[in-house]
C-alpha cells in the first residue's frame, strides 16, 4: 500500500481522502470501517451474468453482446456519503 507512505508524511496530513476499489467485506469494507479509506467500490461477481449469457447463446444461437454490465455501488452508500462533510485541504488553492 504505497499510498499510505505518501499520506503518512507530515506535510500531507489530512490533505487526502483515500478511496478503495476492493469492496469485499474482508478487505476494502474493513479498511473503510477502520478509517483507513473514505469509501470503496463494491462490485458483484461477474461470473454468473457471463455464464448466463453463454447459456443463452447456446440455446438461442444469438451471440452475447461484447460487454456485460454489472451493477456497482459504493460502500458506504451514496446517501451516507452525501451526509459527510467535504474534505478540507489545508492551503489548497485548486492547483499544484
Amino acid at each position: 500500500m504505497g499510498e499510505r507512505i505518501v499520506v503518512s508524511l507530515p506535510d500531507n496530513a489530512n490533505e487526502f481522502q483515500l478511496l478503495g476499489i476492493d469492496g469485499v467485506p474482508s478487505v476494502g469494507q474493513k479498511l473503510v470501517q477502520d478509517g483507513q479509506r473514505a469509501a470503496t467500490v463494491v462490485m458483484p461477481s461477474n461470473t454468473g451474468p457471463a455464464l448466463q449469457a453463454l447459456a443463452r447463446w447456446r440455446r438461442s444461437g444469438v451471440a452475447p453482446p461484447a460487454s456485460l454490465r454489472v451493477p456497482v455501488e459504493s460502500f458506504p452508500g451514496v446517501a451516507e456519503l452525501k451526509l459527510r462533510p467535504a474534505a478540507r485541504r489545508s492551503g489548497a488553492s485548486g492547483t499544484r
